[in-house]
């Protein structure tokens, strides 16, 4: 018989089964993800068991065209991931054997499984991917004429970034808008699972043609569209992937329930994305939700996402009506903590020892339920900056929600303000950068970027920030005050105001916009002196605004006022509200940086002062 008569496609070794024609490879029959040349390298070694293949050989192969310059480690790469995904080891190898300076050899034992189709050749990629376009195409399809219980494997088109677009319908009510949100927190919290995928994702009203488009931009290979839909009592998720270039569907799922039962949202949708991203079942929460607490829990969510105190009150409302339903439920502890962590820079009725001590107890309860629950090693790091001011023990946190989550932008976010409030302004600025890069759609994370170059001095620099979080949300207030901060460390008072005055515009807030007509006619007379002896008056005032302690030790500072300045300092840490935490680095304090007595305030807060001004 001749010898591609029985052409092997498929290959088993130990609990291992690699497909040769479809380039899949599967442990226990679990789906891996590997990239097209570990792949190939492990095809070609494969094929011919015991025999050694040498480096040459394999580089011809991996780049036929010759183009790619650093072939050593470019080969060296990818038998690394290859050995990665095979748990082999080059000290003991099971499977893949080094031979020095000359190649590779496989030393497993290979079970062919001759194919009964058709010959296929793997080596042409481009046959493959024709091939794995025409599977998609297929199971849309099949899936638009109803019968989708035919198609159950993933589509074989690599997508290694992904944009998500969150939405409900046109005209739904709020609590279509919540159910969507909920559906996506189960996408998103299924997708991480998958390793080195990117993720971004955007809520939206509508899902407008536009989104390929910004996926384009964005430079991902597909969005996935998720939208919610009521139908009377009854709920419709719709999940939809996209390749981003070519506009041709992947797939396209929906699954209904009613409105009342939320639980089916979580379920079903994570079991969507997991078949179809390949992620193993055996890596997805498997927790039995108390219907009504999820429900609360979707909603504390929702709220958790707007930031304003009104909407925080509500989630506050819906996390703890989560816990009393199910005092089990892991998620609504992380996510009471992560409002805590919150709240007090919003609400400054949150800036007391109960808000901290109470947002502690949560986050620590989530970490006993899960302490792989990445969102409240984040809300505890927060706390342990901000109230307990054990930064070695915040810095940890942070770490290990970044290690049990590299995805989560929030977590990156945080741990940049912490490292920028460190005096650390590289490591902050490549820390936001990473955020920005998770999440460049988000208006927080974006003035963010700016607000860690403010307070490196690096004005200008802020504009173009604060400029696009502004375009990604004109009500996000306090960009508003980057803009402003910015206009004053370059000198220009003028714009400044202007910038103060549309926060009042747009927020609605009329004492803010009458503070600032009368700052405008204080600068005017005075100059900046003027300026914040008018501040100042009005901070001893009203009592009740945010921060009141630092930000008077601010003004006495700038004011030339040090036994002031020193004394409102000293209330400030005290009473540990937020804004304290910037004392180290905090523009307003850079003519007192060489006063012992401030240096004892910033060791008192836990951090190790500079011994020259922030330039």
């Amino acid at each position: 018989m001749p010898a591609d008569a029985q052409r092997v496609e498929r290959v088993r070794f130990d609990s291992f089964e690699a497909n040769l024609a479809t380039g899949e490879l599967r442990k226990s029959g679990i789906r891996l993800r590997l990239h097209d040349q570990p792949f190939q390298v492990l095809a070609i070694l494969i094929r011919r068991p015991g025999e050694l293949v040498s480096r040459e050989e394999l580089q011809k192969v991996l780049w036929p065209d010759g183009t790619f310059v650093d072939f050593e480690n470019g080969l060296n790469s990818a038998v690394n991931r290859l050995r990665e995904a095979l748990g082999d080891s080059a000290d003991a190898p099971k499977f893949i054997e080094t031979i020095p300076r000359r190649g590779y050899r496989f030393v497993g034992h290979p079970e062919n499984i001759p194919s009964e189709g058709p010959r296929r050749g793997w080596g042409s990629r481009r046959a493959w991917a024709v091939s794995a376009l025409a599977v998609a195409i297929l199971c849309a399809a099949i899936f638009a004429s109803g019968v989708p219980s035919l198609v159950r494997s993933p589509t074989f088109l690599p997508i290694h970034s992904l944009f998500v677009v969150v939405s409900a319908l046109p005209d739904q009510d709020s609590q279509s808008a919540i159910l969507a949100d909920g559906a996506s927190e189960a996408v998103i919290r299924t997708l991480r699972r998958v390793h080195d995928l990117k993720l971004i994702v955007e809520h939206v009203p509508v899902a407008p043609d536009k989104e390929l488009a910004v996926g384009r931009a964005l430079k991902c290979d597909a969005v996935l569209f998720v939208q919610g839909e009521s139908q009377g009592d009854r709920f419709r998720i719709h999940i939809q992937a996209t390749n981003s270039v070519t506009g041709v569907s992947l797939w396209d799922e929906a699954v209904t329930g009613r409105v009342t039962d939320t639980v089916w949202v979580d379920t079903n949708v994570s079991e969507i994305v997991a078949r179809r991203f390949n992620v193993s079942s055996d890596h997805l929460q498997r927790q039995r939700l108390n219907n009504q607490a999820f429900r609360e829990y979707m909603r504390g969510r929702y709220f958790w996402n707007k930031r304003n105190p009104s909407d925080l009150r509500e989630a506050f409302l819906s996390f703890r009506a989560a816990i009393r339903d199910d005092p089990s439920f892991a998620l609504a502890y992380a996510g009471l903590a992560q409002t805590y962590a919150v709240a007090g820079l919003h609400d400054p009725t949150h800036e007391n020892e109960e808000t901290y001590h109470e947002g502690k107890d949560a986050a620590e309860h989530a970490i006993a339920i899960d302490p792989n629950l990445a969102s409240a090693h984040a809300a505890l790091a927060q706390i342990l900056r901000n109230y307990e001011r054990d930064m070695p023990a915040a810095e940890r946190e942070y770490l290990k929600a970044i290690q049990l989550d590299g995805n989560d932008a929030t977590a990156h976010q945080w741990y940049a303000e912490f490292l920028a409030i460190d005096g650390r302004g590289e490591e902050a600025s490549a820390e936001i950068d990473r955020a920005h890069e998770l999440d460049p759609l988000s208006a927080v994370i974006t003035a963010v970027c700016g607000t860690i170059r403010l307070e490196e001095r690096r004005y200008a620099e802020s504009l173009p920030f604060a400029e696009e979080a502004l375009r990604l949300d004109p009500h996000y207030y306090s960009t508003y005050d980057n803009v402003a901060s910015a206009m004053e460390g370059l000198g220009r008072y003028a714009e400044a105001f202007n910038a103060i005055a549309k926060e009042a515009e747009v927020s609605g807030d009329s004492a803010l916009a009458a503070a600032v007509r009368a700052e405008r006619v204080a600068f005017a007379r005075g100059g900046p002196r003027a300026l914040f002896g008018y501040r100042l008056k009005r901070i001893l005032v009203e009592r009740s605004l945010p921060g009141r302690q630092y930000n008077l030790a601010k003004l006495y500072c700038q004011l030339g006022e040090r036994e002031r300045c020193v004394a409102a300092l000293r209330q400030a840490l005290a009473e540990r509200g937020e804004l304290v935490t910037y004392i180290k680095i905090d523009p307003a304090f850079d003519s007192i940086h060489n006063d012992p007595r401030y240096s004892a305030l910033v060791v008192k807060f836990g951090f190790t002062p500079d011994s020259k001004p922030h330039r």
